[in-house]
């Protein structure tokens, strides 16, 4: 009688020939079974101790609490010497950092020791020790790259890492009755949870099996944080006593640590995950989507409950990671979308050129066209004949099927043959490796091609007729459906195949017109593509229809017909058809994927739009503000404050610029920048931009040269927009050239055209980085080295603007001697001389 094999893990239900479990099974089983157990009374035995620790007469005493970390401690040692497992250094270094954890309780709650202590240093070191053992199991768990689960688990570190920093870490900073090293020890100990908790998130979020072991050790160190958080909370406000609920916490990591460690699925920790990278499942699109929003969260909070303290650069820059994290993520989602179409476009190839292949050898008369037939597949396989020589060498007579040559250097033998008899082979001589796709391609190929020469070989000498049967025979296994019709477009062959495709029984189908079996609505395709096939009698075509199952349900194809009625060994239409409902419902989930991905994308632009508006609002005010300030309308300043109030106002309007960069690159992207287009006079917008510039010029002692020559007239722009792009052109120039330098500004018409050049004597740009120039957040290697402020998106937006106004930008510079920027714009349909009334 066979028994069930209940409670055992994977692997260890195996029975031997005569049904009874082998000795050597039934130990592991067994031991299984027992480990188990042992993590389950240890887990209980654990909670019965916090039971005592608050409510038996023994209530919050020390000896409890340091006697259950111990346990824990020893619990870790023992699953280790029992299960052995691999690698040990993880578990060697959760065992010392145990140790640790327990000798700093030892000390805190038997010693009376001032802050900080020698328990605060074997606290601290506890952390870094968990740590990094929790890296040597991912490391072991995912050798290879696993770049999303990181990313996944930094926005979540990013994210609970500034509320550790806003409630945790930065109150110490502010307790100035304190000495440096006990703010730096207050501080270390959030520090580290943060740490931790980077690390426990990577462990989760990676691929890989999540057994009994890995749950308990996940649940130990949330627990632990947890505790240290609300730990960190009740201890700013000095309220925290021994014996109390909050020693629970760290109790019960404990507890689970030691469940963890005593269960024999801990082995499993260490076991190499699939490499099939992280998905995203809603539950962790949750989780990434609340960790992207604590950063504005804390913005928002601090509008509505100020926060004492708070730093809104440090705010800030948290959310700017966190998009940047998002960001990243989101173009891996886009690389591995690509990569699936790639592989999936690469799988269609090689399945039409076998295919293609297939039909061809299945009406090749002899050897001569099935060895043009396996040329030209192979041929197909590698997309073309460059680097590559394809010989199919066909012997006179069968010989054994172990009669291959080596193969020398660079070339691959893919031997012709089938169970016992060796037909040729097929040589192909490549300059670079052969893909593995294609190899397997080149197999299946050969497959074929034997096939087709063995059926050559049993049809010499036989009649038409048996040949026509040997011909079937070699098409029956194919797990396409094949057909031949008539003129009539009557079917009179089919291969068994329609069975298992279509659902229909040969015999039931042989006899009944092709259109029987296609749906009304693709009548008119069926009909139009065999009326092109009769006038390229031997040329193939492709369609796709929808064929009637068996059963009534419809499923999609793609056909391949040929037209051999004139070739005396066939004297019919061949139709190949393929199932490609999976293939269609694949391209169905690729679309839907790629407009989930459109309207992440949309939502970005829009949260950046959003978030730059309501931070225009406050930054005004605050200019306008500054500007009362600066002006004495509200009290004469001294003059450190008057220079502190001009360093207030100065980076004010470097903010208010990126601002209205982004706000202005948002509208952009959605299309929402308008022009306002109305005849401009160039010479006012030479000198109206020449007003703005010369006093930045001046102060750097920069010569601005303005040439507007005569007759250039007026052009059809939206004048602020365009004033802007100048001014942005002008302002680079100044920026990248050296005191002593000139910038020169010129306007010209050209034919039809109106040119505006903006030249300068500066640094120029490196030929490599040229192409770039006009690309989000591009800063070049010099405005790097040189520490030249800017935000990378100036040049993007004089280039958006230029095109909206139906012109083109171009850049001209050499390394040392200068830049030159030109935009060309058409004038529109204004006099020359209307310049003066624009």
């Amino acid at each position: 009688m066979m028994r069930e094999n209940v409670g055992v893990p994977e692997g260890l239900g195996i029975y031997t020939a005569g049904g009874r479990w082998s000795r050597r099974t039934r130990a592991g089983a067994a031991a299984s079974v027992v480990g188990a157990r042992l993590s389950l009374v240890y887990l209980l035995c654990g909670g019965l101790a916090l039971v005592c620790y608050l409510r038996s007469p023994v209530a919050g005493s020390n000896w409890l609490f340091e006697l259950t970390g111990l346990s824990a401690t020893v619990a870790i040692a023992v699953g280790v010497v029992r299960y052995r497992p691999r690698p040990v250094v993880p578990w060697v270094l959760f065992i010392v950092a145990q140790l640790l954890f327990v000798s700093g309780d030892f000390f805190y709650y038997t010693y009376d020791l001032s802050f900080p202590s020698a328990a605060d240093a074997l606290y601290i070191g506890y952390y870094p020790l968990q740590a990094a053992g929790l890296v040597l199991l991912i490391r072991t768990r995912t050798p290879g790259r696993d770049s999303a689960s990181l990313l996944d688990a930094l926005i979540i570190t990013v994210g609970l890492g500034l509320l550790s920093w806003i409630y945790l870490i930065e109150p110490y900073t502010r307790h100035l009755g304190d000495s440096v090293l006990s703010r730096l020890v207050s501080m270390a100990y959030p520090a580290m949870d943060v740490l931790l908790l980077a690390v426990a998130a990577r462990l989760v979020m990676g691929s890989g099996s999540r057994p009994r072991s890995f749950q308990l050790l996940t649940a130990s160190i949330l627990l632990l944080v947890v505790t240290d958080v609300v730990y960190g909370a009740i201890e700013l406000n000095g309220s925290y006593t021994m014996g109390s609920w909050l020693d629970l916490g760290w109790m019960g990591a404990y507890v689970l640590w030691g469940a963890a460690a005593l269960h024999p699925s801990m082995t499993q920790l260490s076991a190499r995950a699939p490499a099939t990278g992280a998905s995203l499942s809603g539950r962790r699109i949750l989780l990434l989507a609340a960790a992207t929003l604590i950063a504005p969260a804390t913005l928002v909070a601090d509008q509505l409950w100020p926060i004492d303290g708070f730093d809104v650069a440090v705010a800030a820059g948290a959310s700017a990671v966190l998009f940047a994290l998002v960001l990243v993520r989101m173009l891996g989602l886009v690389a591995s979308l690509r990569e699936a179409v790639g592989r999936h476009q690469r799988a269609e190839r090689r399945e039409t050129a076998l295919r293609r292949a297939a039909m061809a050898l299945a009406a090749a008369p002899d050897r001569e066209h099935i060895r043009r037939a396996a040329v030209a597949g192979a041929r197909d396989l590698f997309q073309g004949p460059a680097g590559v020589e394809i010989t199919v060498e066909i012997s006179a007579d069968r010989v054994p099927a172990d009669d291959v040559t080596v193969p020398s250097a660079g070339t691959v033998v893919i031997p012709l043959h089938t169970q016992a008899s060796l037909y040729g082979r097929l040589v192909v001589t490549s300059r670079t490796p052969v893909p593995t796709d294609v190899m397997d391609g080149l197999r299946t190929l050969g497959a074929q091609v034997a096939l087709a020469l063995e059926s050559a070989a049993l049809s010499d000498g036989l009649s038409r007729q048996r040949s026509e049967a040997r011909v079937g025979a070699l098409v029956q296994n194919s797990s396409d459906v094949i057909m031949v019709l008539d003129g009539e477009l009557v079917i009179r062959y089919v291969t068994p195949s329609v069975a298992r495709v279509l659902g229909h029984r040969p015999d039931d189908v042989v006899g009944t017109p092709l259109t029987a079996l296609v749906e009304p609505s693709d009548h008119a395709a069926v009909t139009r593509l065999f009326s092109r096939l009769s006038n390229r009698p031997g040329k193939g075509a492709r369609a796709e229809w929808r064929m009637r199952r068996g059963d009534g349900r419809v499923t999609d194809v793609e056909a391949v017909s040929t037209d051999l009625l004139a070739n005396p060994s066939v004297h019919g239409i061949i139709v190949t058809a393929r199932d490609v409902t999976e293939r269609k419902a694949l391209e169905v989930g690729l679309k839907r994927q790629v407009n989930e991905l459109e309207k992440l994308d949309r939502i970005r632009t829009e949260f950046v739009a959003t978030v730059s508006h309501e931070l225009r609002t406050p930054l005004t005010s605050i200019i306008g503000e500054v500007e009362l300030l600066s002006d004495g309308d509200l009290g004469d300043l001294t003059d450190a404050q008057a220079a502190g109030v001009e360093v207030i106002g100065r980076n004010s309007a470097r903010l208010l610029s990126l601002i209205d960069d982004l706000l202005t690159l948002s509208h952009m992207e959605t299309n929402a920048l308008s022009l306002h287009r109305a005849p401009t006079s160039v010479s006012a917008l030479v000198d109206g931009v020449r007003g703005q510039v010369a006093p930045v010029a001046s102060a750097k002692s920069v010569a601005l040269v303005l040439d507007s020559r005569p007759g250039t007239g007026s052009v059809v722009v939206d004048a602020e927009q365009l004033d802007r792009a100048l001014l942005n052109l002008l302002t680079n120039a100044v920026k990248f050239t050296p005191p002593g330098g000139t910038v020169t500004l010129a306007a010209r018409r050209e034919g039809e055209d109106v040119l505006f050049a903006v030249s300068d004597t500066g640094v120029g740009i490196p030929e490599d980085e040229q192409d770039r120039l006009f690309t989000r957040f591009f800063r070049s290697s010099v405005a790097t080295r040189l520490a030249i402020q800017g935000t990378g998106l100036g040049l993007v937006i004089v280039k958006q603007i230029v095109e909206e106004h139906g012109g083109t930008i171009s850049v001209v510079s050499t390394p040392g001697a200068g830049t030159t920027v030109t935009i060309r714009l058409p004038a529109g349909d204004v006099v020359d001389g209307c310049a003066g009334a624009a």
